[in-house]
């Protein structure tokens, strides 16, 4: 009896611990996608994303595709900030981003507004003329 009474405790013993292992590894995370577009409406392709946890300071980085699109897959839950930048615009922040396991976060519409200056506008105009050109 005391044979099987030890088997059955560390059957139950190892079943509470796979059981809990599983569990932790099933954990999900969560998305963040987004377009950015100029104060025209024009997506801006290759701005640079980037997506910050606030208590590790960890960061992760992106690009916006030929679409002006950036995806961040696989996020852990937590707070974050979100910047996004692009040269002749201003810097987009947006603090405090809470993010659960198994959200799917839409940026969409993320508009960056001209950086002052005339060598800002000579490049707006540039990004403008050839987002233009994609599509003749």
């Amino acid at each position: 009896m005391k044979v099987m009474g030890r088997v059955t405790s560390w059957s139950l013993v190892w079943s509470v611990l796979l059981s809990a292992t599983l569990a932790f590894g099933q954990g999900g995370t969560a998305t963040v996608t987004g377009t950015v577009f100029d104060s025209a409406g024009a997506v801006i392709p290759g701005s640079q994303v980037q997506l910050i946890q606030q208590t590790t300071g960890s960061a992760r980085s992106t690009k916006a595709d030929v679409r002006g699109l950036f995806f961040f897959t696989g996020i852990t839950a937590g707070t974050y900030d979100l910047t996004v930048a692009y040269q002749g615009f201003q810097v987009y922040k947006k603090n405090g981003i809470v993010l659960h396991i198994n959200d799917q976060i839409d940026m969409n519409g993320i508009a960056l507004a001209v950086a002052g200056g005339s060598y800002h506008r000579r490049s707006q105009r540039r990004h403008q003329r050839n987002h233009a050109d994609q599509f003749r």
